[in-house]
């Protein structure tokens, strides 16, 4: 079977992750040499597609490797990694004005991206408000739960299994996202729907393409991945958090290639 390509902004996004680095192997990035702990990531990164090499980098490094121009492979085994798109071959000395202003109009501005993604911020926020619920009402009963035990800890052998039992089922759904995949992407298809400077977006099957798809949900549920992390590291009780710029702006390059017009 043949290998499936990606394309750069879905390869970068989707399959380059955290890995722990084996002890046989060196501590140090293999393109700049310099320790995995010292870079601004703290952490090594891998490529997670199906046929990685796994060869290790740090993240910063990675990046940067793969986002020059004409670039599409590791930089160790030259493995090629997603497609090159028509730009990366263009001769940019010959591009000319009536080219960049049409080239403009393929994407959205940076200013409605991050809108975009403000609105989609706060919505997942509202959307997994049940959840931030379930937390609190945990919170409350934790003292309950410490007194029962130590009455419950008289009990024979098996009424402790089978609370053990209930345990694991609680553990297994506990782990579940609180948001299918479907419900995010009805959502973020809305947010589109009620923006008046979308108001020629009116098909959105024009940009919904496989790996599109596949990028504008890691965006999602990165999104509220956020949420969950700060609604259980509060207890649910602290407001929602505010828009955070500076992390948005890592998602704000794979939604503006998401939001190309056709």
């Amino acid at each position: 079977m043949s290998q499936r390509m990606y394309i750069r902004e879905e390869f970068l996004f989707v399959f380059i992750n955290p890995t722990t680095t084996s002890p046989y192997m060196t501590a140090e990035c293999t393109i700049c040499g310099e320790p995995y702990s010292s870079s601004p990531d703290k952490c090594a990164v891998t490529f997670s597609d199906k046929e990685s090499c796994n060869h290790v980098f740090c993240q910063t490094c990675i990046t940067k490797w793969l986002r020059t121009k004409g670039v599409n492979s590791c930089p160790i085994c030259r493995r090629q990694l997603f497609t090159l798109d028509d730009e990366d071959y263009d001769d940019f000395d010959n591009w000319d004005e009536e080219e960049e202003e049409r080239e403009a109009e393929v994407f959205f501005t940076h200013e409605q991206i991050m809108e975009m993604l403000e609105d989609i911020w706060y919505k997942v926020y509202w959307m997994v408000d049940e959840h931030r619920q379930s937390v609190v009402k945990e919170g409350r009963g934790v003292s309950e739960d410490e007194e029962e035990e130590e009455v419950e800890s008289e009990d024979d052998d098996d009424d402790d299994e089978d609370d053990d039992d209930k345990e694991d089922d609680e553990d297994e759904s506990a782990t579940k996202p609180p948001l299918h995949t479907s419900t995010l992407l009805h959502s973020f298809m809305r947010i589109l729907a009620s923006r008046e400077d979308l108001h020629d977006l009116n098909d959105a099957t024009g940009f919904a393409s496989g790996m599109k798809i596949n990028v504008l949900s890691c965006i999602l549920h990165r999104i509220m991945a956020e949420h969950i992390k700060y609604i259980e590291s509060t207890g649910g009780k602290e407001k929602v958090l505010e828009f955070p710029w500076e992390k948005a702006a890592e998602w704000a390059a794979p939604l503006r290639w998401i939001m190309r017009r056709i």
